[in-house]
């Protein structure tokens, strides 16, 4: 997974970096407006998508952790920010910000609720173990 989102992330720094150039920022340029749009959200889907996608990596390399969550979240802020000045944040054609960072931020909560269900399980083991199945019963 990690070595996926490096390649989006270099494909979208890209995009960003070179998006006047490309004709991804404005009416006159000569794609009509439905190819602009389709290419953002074709981006932007690929994000949702990649972002949606839970299977386990096939090594631990590839494993996408809580810093690499955070990492691609500042980067999504970023491009927003170079983004901006051409109006291409949150709207339809143009960087979906809000909804890439709360795809991430599920991503977050969900691995947070993950660690705190294995801590509690770890403590409730270990009461076990020193206090015997009396504490499990309470």
């Amino acid at each position: 997974m990690v070595s996926g989102f490096q390649t989006l992330s270099k494909a979208t720094s890209a995009v960003v970096d070179h998006c006047e150039q490309l004709g991804l920022t404005s009416d006159d340029h000569p794609y009509n407006a439905i190819d602009r749009e389709q290419f953002w959200a074709g981006l932007n889907n690929c994000w949702l998508y990649a972002l949606a996608q839970r299977h386990e990596p096939s090594s631990e390399i590839e494993r996408l952790t809580d810093q690499h969550l955070y990492g691609l979240r500042e980067m999504v802020v970023a491009w927003a920010d170079k983004l901006e000045r051409y109006g291409l944040v949150d709207y339809e054609m143009g960087w979906w910000e809000a909804d890439i960072l709360a795809a991430i931020d599920a991503i977050l909560a969900m691995n947070y609720a993950a660690a705190q269900a294995a801590a509690q399980a770890v403590v409730a083991q270990a009461a076990a173990a020193l206090f015997g199945d009396e504490v499990l019963k309470q």
